[in-house]
């Protein structure tokens, strides 16, 4: 696996779509955002998002304030409620959230508070209960990931400062064991610039998914990189692509084949889709297969991804002043934008930096979809859909529709449309706006070969068929005969390369002709 990169240029599509509503297809239900939280500048007041659903069904949206971590009741989508807070104990803009079993555990960044952890196994009826804080792992981190197929926590590392505070050199992770989820051990620390042997280089994780195992890591500005974590003793690098921008963070569809990545530096960088199929190859390696970003404003290099999940073929990206959109996933490779919503109304056409939607929650059976907005706190959505319709797999592009497959929503996913009369969607040239050849195939999908076709014989002779009761058959090119055609009208005839009929021979009235191909005898 290589260790030297070559950074690649991404050609985007010269044409893209640009929007210009606040909203398409999904609508705002609710707000969280009392008056007087703690801020930092004014206007700096809320951070990432999660969600935790009881064991009854309620569902619970878990968000961070500057100095805080609250919980809220979203089980009713269009009433958000506080049920819980907790401070921290320092303020900064950085929180992060993931749950486990019935705890859910918080840390953040440009601090020294470590782990927090909190039992929810009470909700709905009880309280939610402060279990633990504990530094002896941590002081910071940026982002948590936690695999619950394997009870594994992942922290990223201050390498050089591992007790809190701040440092240039974040380089790795802090793996946790989970199987007692209020009291969690360590497993390990991982160091990926000593694991490829160059302590030079700054391998810090901004953000990672994680399953069985293997950790998809964002490491900024080094790109998307994939390890395989089973045995720590011996990490082993499956797979790295030099994205151009800051590799942000990331997802992976369900399939295990594509992976979404986003870039947040500079503004402007589309969501990459990786395709994963050469993971571990010793020679071929994943690859950057699609780009694709649809700006709300008519300045393509005005919005800015941030964090981007896959839930139930759905790909949902918290996209700051953008708000959140969502993609549907049928075509994995060429996600299509089915909906989108900005929380942050106030810059107009005029971007800043970093307002408006920071995370997204998409999991929920529900289908109550939480977004966090820096100013304007929690906003509980819904997707909508005045009109589902089926839509029809237009493989081969020639705007008809396989009638065979097909799926249901509300807006096409690309490679799909409306129209339901290919009758061969494998070929261009076949479809109900072509023109009928003689070739033994049904162009115009009507339902009948060749009709129209006139006698071809390709020797000069002619054909006599007699007692003839239908007035067409079909085949492919030539009919060769020994005898002179009879008197008749309105008879059509066509044949598949070559057809040796015998004079005299009858067809019946709505029987099926048949006959012998052979090559074509002068």
């Amino acid at each position: 696996m290589k260790f030297n990169h070559l950074f690649l240029l991404l050609f985007l599509l010269a044409a893209l779509p640009v929007l210009s509503q606040d909203s398409l297809n999904m609508t705002r239900l609710g707000q969280w955002n009392p008056p007087g939280m703690p801020s930092i500048g004014g206007d700096f007041i809320f951070n990432d998002i999660w969600g935790y659903t009881a064991s009854d069904g309620s569902e619970y949206a878990i968000i961070g304030n500057v100095d805080s971590i609250l919980v809220i009741d979203v089980s009713d989508c269009a009433n958000p409620q506080r049920v819980y807070g907790f401070d921290g104990g320092e303020t900064n803009t950085w929180r992060d959230f993931k749950t486990y079993d019935d705890y859910a555990y918080a840390v953040c960044d440009g601090c020294a508070e470590g782990l927090h952890i909190f039992d929810l196994s009470a909700l709905p009826g009880g309280s939610v209960s402060h279990v633990l804080t504990t530094t002896a792992f941590f002081g910071q981190a940026h982002n948590i990931f936690i695999d619950t197929a394997t009870a594994k926590l992942y922290a990223t590392l201050d390498k050089n400062n591992p007790g809190g505070g701040s440092s240039n050199d974040q380089e790795g992770l802090v793996i946790l064991d989970l199987t007692t989820p209020d009291n969690p051990t360590m497993i390990d620390t991982v160091f990926f610039d000593e694991e490829v042997g160059d302590i030079t280089e700054n391998y810090y994780v901004h953000d990672l998914y994680v399953q069985n195992d293997t950790a998809y890591c964002s490491h900024g500005y080094l790109g998307y990189y994939v390890w395989d974590l089973t045995n720590l003793n011996n990490i082993e690098l499956l797979g790295d692509y030099d994205s151009p921008g800051y590799n942000h963070s990331s997802w992976n569809h369900s399939s295990g084949i594509y992976s979404y990545y986003a870039e947040e530096l500079p503004a402007g960088q589309p969501i990459g889709v990786m395709d994963l199929t050469n993971l571990g190859d010793p020679v071929n390696d994943i690859q950057l297969i699609h780009t694709f970003k649809d700006p709300i404003t008519t300045i393509e290099t005005d919005l800015r991804p941030h964090n981007p999940f896959v839930h139930n073929d759905t790909l949902y990206i918290s996209y700051y002043e953008d708000g959140m959109k969502v993609y549907d996933l049928t075509d994995p490779t060429t996600p299509t934008l089915i909906g989108y919503y900005d929380t942050y109304p106030d810059n107009g056409t005029t971007y800043g930096q970093f307002d408006g939607a920071w995370g997204s929650y998409p999991f929920f059976d529900s289908g109550c979809l939480l977004i966090s907005d820096i100013t304007y706190g929690l906003n509980t959505m819904k997707m909508d859909c005045p009109s589902e319709s089926n839509f029809y797999k237009d493989s081969d592009k020639d705007g008809y529709g396989n009638p065979n497959v097909s799926v249901f929503g509300c807006v096409a996913p690309n490679g799909y449309i409306a129209d339901n009369t290919d009758c061969d969607d494998t070929n261009d040239l076949i479809n109900p706006a072509a023109v009928e050849i003689c070739d033994g195939i049904d162009n115009d999908c009507d339902g009948m070969v060749d009709e129209g076709c006139a006698l071809v014989d390709c020797d000069g002779d002619s054909l006599v068929i007699t007692l003839l009761t239908q007035d067409s058959f079909y085949a492919k090119q030539h009919i060769l005969a020994t005898a002179e055609i009879s008197s008749m009208t309105n008879v059509k005839f066509a044949a598949a390369i070559d057809m040796i009929l015998d004079a005299g021979f009858e067809v019946s009235s709505g029987t099926t002709f048949e006959a012998v191909i052979e090559d074509c005898i002068d």
